[in-house]
């Protein structure tokens, strides 16, 4: 088996986009505020190596997330628009039933996850496939929806 070294000084230790705010919070901060905080897809694609050609076209991405986020296309959108990515919509499913509650935590996991998979691959289907909750029964459900919904990427 091959290793596989990383040399920490070139890739970033928080490579994220997050909004100051959730909407529907009480803590929702100011939404107009759209100073970002963070790297810029052009400087992720460059620390990974990305090429900078590639686009994901024809590529169908499937992502497992827990419970729900009711902003998801909503965060996706914003990111898009601040860094002028195309805005394509995610299919989003809950093969198990939608759960009777979220977490802040998966909240922000899952729109961090679809920016970034559409910051590298911005013309790839995005399918978000939210198990019921996090314990590895249902996510390992999610992920045998994702394979059967024939994703290329899970």
């Amino acid at each position: 088996m091959e290793e596989c070294t990383i040399k920490l000084e070139n890739v970033p230790r928080f490579p994220i986009f997050r909004p100051r705010f959730f909407p529907g919070t009480a803590t929702a901060g100011n939404p107009t505020d759209t100073h970002v905080r963070g790297y810029t897809p052009q400087q992720i694609k460059k620390a990974y190596s990305f090429d900078e050609t590639s686009t994901g076209q024809g590529v169908k991405i499937a992502v497992i997330e827990a419970y729900y986020n009711d902003f998801l296309q909503a965060d996706l959108d914003t990111f898009c628009e601040q860094f002028n990515l195309p805005k394509r919509d995610v299919n989003i499913t809950f093969p198990d039933g939608k759960a009777d509650f979220t977490l802040q935590s998966w909240i922000t996991e899952s729109s961090l996850d679809v920016q970034w998979i559409r910051a590298l691959a911005p013309m790839a289907q995005i399918d978000v496939i939210f198990a019921k909750s996090d314990s590895a029964e249902d996510m390992f459900s999610a992920v045998q929806s994702a394979v059967n919904m024939g994703a290329d990427v899970v």
